[in-house]
């Protein structure tokens, strides 16, 4: 790849090309004449999970407070230009976020070391700490293991989802995903990529060591700056993806081989998500694509107009349908998103009715709920007022969105309200003294806090 890796962590104030943490708009559901069509062939697809591979990252920095701009301040120098609505309906409590029961709560990273704690139904959110949370621009933060959160570089922890008790599982460079329960890690003596010897463990979510291998034989030497030409991605059952200049391998740590390769000829790869199974991959400027655990490979044919591309793409917790949100500039400072719902073994693609016209960068990457009925997309809201929330209920004609009056959002994981009980337990205050951080010091505590919206 063309310099595949980045140096070192970076500090999240300084975010990755091509977002922008402006506030979000106003709430609203204006779209563009809805469509529905099925779509056949792909267009490019190069920036699809831009932030996912953020290369060879994670040169381990001197671990020391980070500081940031005020909190709710716009360093981008845009600001949101009409607040977001409020209820003036008879007294009582507040319509849930979207006009429907969600049972979702959002738990998203504030990059910071915390978490923003959205109780989309009752509209309240606590801020607390989440333990080896902190500063950095790891390829992987906040993703569910087995009922864990994951989270951290150097160290990496885990959150239990029903106790939000953290838990150290192990040291290492970086964490990647898995599908079976377990998570990779792919360490290097010296703390950064390519700097020292190199170890692949998979671990799971306990601490307790599954496979490890020093030193793996079955990849090219590094480049001259160290860096693997096979980057590590995502767990695949008992293999371990690894994106490439040429398409994608799959790497056993029990023979310490390729198990086996797809899309050599289709240019550079990049794995979007696994689940159950399957993977979802692409390449840039060409198809969205989907691989089992033995290789097969299904390409899922669209087509987009020139002035479309895909922004993001998730498999659903059965890996039975894929989310797709399809993204183009629709005036100035604005993006209009268009929702899809793929099956990955027809290859159909459905588009959903009722286009999002959100200010630029507002509409965040799609996710599924826990139980797959629906798809929510948070915005990136780092050093921001507000956060845009969109949600589709599969089955439905359509999606809804609403900007929520407070930011602070990286990345996010969604959590079935029934059992999030720990995560929303905190003393009622206000906006204004349920502050978020503005800087990142480790070993730091913060008593949870929470506030109505």
């Amino acid at each position: 790849m063309d310099a595949p890796l980045i140096d070192a962590l970076q500090d999240p104030a300084d975010p990755s090309p091509g977002v922008d943490p402006a506030a979000a708009g106003e709430e609203g559901g204006r779209g563009s004449a809805t469509r529905r069509r099925r779509r056949l062939l792909v267009a490019s697809l190069a920036t699809v999970g831009a932030v996912l591979l953020v290369g060879g990252l994670l040169a381990r920095v001197d671990r020391h407070d980070v500081e940031v701009g005020a909190a709710g301040s716009d360093t981008s120098g845009t600001v949101a230009t009409t607040a977001p609505t409020t209820s003036t309906a008879v007294a009582g409590p507040p319509p849930a976020v979207l006009a429907g029961d969600t049972g979702v709560v959002v738990v998203g990273d504030d990059g910071l070391g915390g978490a923003v704690v959205i109780d989309l139904d009752q509209r309240r959110v606590v801020r607390r700490i989440v333990e080896g949370s902190g500063a950095g621009d790891q390829p992987h933060r906040f993703d569910v293991i087995d009922g864990t959160l994951i989270t951290g570089w150097g160290e990496i922890w885990g959150t239990d989802l029903e106790t939000a008790g953290g838990h150290k599982i192990t040291d290492g460079t970086i964490y990647i995903p898995g599908t079976d329960g377990a998570i990779w890690i792919a360490d290097w003596a010296e703390g950064r990529i390519g700097a020292g010897t190199m170890t692949y463990e998979k671990v799971r979510v306990d601490g307790q060591v599954v496979e490890r291998v020093v030193e793996p034989k079955a990849f090219p030497p590094r480049d001259a700056r160290g860096f693997p030409y096979f980057f590590p991605s995502w767990g695949l059952g008992p293999y371990l993806l690894h994106d490439s200049d040429h398409g994608i391998a799959a790497w056993d740590p029990t023979t310490d081989a390729i198990a086996w390769r797809v899309g050599a000829d289709a240019g550079s790869g990049r794995v979007l998500d696994a689940r159950a199974g399957r993977a979802l991959w692409t390449t840039d400027d060409s198809t969205l694509r989907v691989v089992d655990e033995h290789g097969n490979d299904t390409v899922i044919p669209i087509v987009l107009p020139p002035d479309e591309r895909i922004s993001s793409a998730r498999l659903s917790p059965d890996a039975a349908r894929v989310a797709v949100a399809f993204q183009r500039r629709s005036g100035v400072g604005e993006t209009t998103t268009t929702l899809a719902i793929a099956d990955p073994v027809t290859g159909s693609v459905d588009e959903v009715d009722g286009d999002l016209v959100t200010p630029e960068f507002a509409t965040g990457p799609v996710q599924w709920s826990p139980d797959g009925t629906q798809v929510f997309a948070i915005g990136w809201s780092y050093m921001a007022g507000t956060t845009t929330v969109a949600r589709y209920v599969a089955g439905h004609d359509s999606w809804t969105w609403e900007t929520l009056p407070f930011g602070g959002v990286t990345a996010s994981a969604l959590i079935d309200r029934g059992g999030a009980a720990a995560w929303l337990s905190a003393a009622d205050s206000s906006a204004a003294d349920c502050v978020p951080l503005t800087s990142y010091a480790p070993g730091r505590t913060q008593v949870p806090c929470a506030f109505s919206f």
